[in-house]
């Protein structure tokens, strides 16, 4: 998850929170949804990248 974080290749903002596309160590594409909250970021969510979120 980390590390499709840090490498995300796109960012979508929605209202409560951020969708982050990136792929892990292997390769596959995967969406992060993170919530921030005084400078911290948690990421609250975390599955294969549905195919909305690649077009």
């Amino acid at each position: 998850m980390q590390h499709a974080f840090r490498n995300s290749i796109r960012i979508e903002i929605l209202d409560d929170c951020t969708m982050h596309i990136g792929s892990d160590r292997h390769g596959n594409l995967i969406e992060l949804g993170c919530v921030g909250d005084l400078g911290s970021i948690f990421i609250i969510h975390a599955m294969r990248a549905r195919a909305k979120y690649l077009r």
